[in-house]
């Protein structure tokens, strides 16, 4: 630490006197600090000006707000700065809902009693009441503390819809492990023919009913995240979480839908709304992988095969992830 020593012999109330005359020496420095500011900002550009506070002063954009409001309380009534008064003092004066409030506050300092923010909070309150009444106050306070409340409340469902998402995503992924062929040279469809098929298809549908009604009562409806911009990717992400609950809900995927969003595609390969999940869970859950390898294309590929033989070609086009328009052999022999 540097700068001039202060002497220890001094006592407690001489150096409490002595650190009264710095904060007056202080506050005034403020004021000065604010005039420059104050000259700096009042004709170039405000992008401008910013940079070259930060550069060159290292004075932030809210250190140059805070700054101009001290300017203006001195500007107002300069024996404030007389008080001695405390720069956090100044940043609470400066953040004054009203000019009754802070013309209050600066008499009450005047006054030599100091103001924190309990006592600007009581400034706050008495205001409230002179405008608006005791019974206007009350409504109010009960609001916030309902919103506060509201608000806790809010956090303890999103846990749970999470929670809740989580054990539908692992449900979900169970049934394709368990009734998707393990590969495209096996088929295209759901093996609904194996025992407990249809029982596991149905739970699917109950555990998605329920995340989609908690989905609905916290976070709203789809139009809700229907911005219109492409680039939110967060509302993309939670209408495709909504478009995949929707579907579950329904019974349409597996041998009813598949797992592609397009629907139409009746896509078993796909995991396109059970990865849609992942967003409204707590995205810790494992995926369960099939019980061979396959890697399906972000796009659905379309060949024309001529000349197709036997098909072995086909196959692998078909493992690649390709969708056959058609296949021509003009050999009998070979097809």
């Amino acid at each position: 630490m540097t700068g001039k020593k202060i002497p220890n012999d001094k006592t407690p109330v001489q150096q409490a006197r002595a650190l009264k005359a710095t904060m007056v020496k202080l506050g005034k420095n403020l004021a000065e600090a604010a005039e420059l500011v104050g000259g700096i900002q009042s004709g170039d550009d405000p992008d401008v000006v910013d940079a070259l506070l930060a550069v060159e002063a290292g004075v932030t954009r809210d250190d140059a707000r805070l700054l101009r409001a001290i300017g203006a309380m001195v500007e107002k009534d300069s024996e404030i700065l007389t008080t001695g008064i405390s720069p956090e003092t100044l940043r609470l004066l400066s953040q004054a809902s009203g000019a009754e409030v802070q013309d209050a506050a600066i008499r009450t300092i005047k006054a030599g009693i100091p103001v924190g923010e309990e006592k600007m909070r009581r400034l706050e309150t008495h205001r409230s009441r002179a405008e608006e009444g005791d019974d206007q106050v009350a409504a109010n306070a009960r609001w916030a503390r309902l919103q506060s409340f509201a608000a806790m409340n809010a956090e303890v469902m999103l846990r749970r819809l999470e929670s809740k998402a989580d054990g539908l995503r692992a449900a979900a992924q169970k049934f394709v492990f368990h009734f998707a062929p393990p590969h495209p040279q096996e088929g295209f469809e759901m093996e609904s023919d194996r025992p407990g098929y249809f029982e596991a298809h149905a739970n699917v549908a109950v555990l998605a009913s329920d995340v989609l009604a908690d989905f609905k009562q916290i976070l709203g409806p789809r139009e809700a995240f229907e911005t219109g911009d492409l680039k939110d990717s967060e509302a993309l992400l939670l209408k495709q979480a909504f478009d995949a609950l929707t579907r579950f809900a329904a019974g349409h995927f597996g041998h009813q839908g598949g797992f592609a969003f397009e629907a139409a595609e009746e896509d078993v390969f796909s995991s396109d709304i059970i990865d849609a999940l992942a967003y409204i869970s707590t995205q810790s859950l494992p995926d369960v992988p099939r019980s061979a390898p396959y890697t399906r294309p972000p796009h659905t590929l379309h060949v024309l095969e001529l000349g197709a033989g036997a098909g072995g070609q086909a196959i692998g086009l078909m493992s690649a992830g390709f969708r056959h328009a058609a296949l021509y052999e003009k050999v009998s022999l070979r097809a």
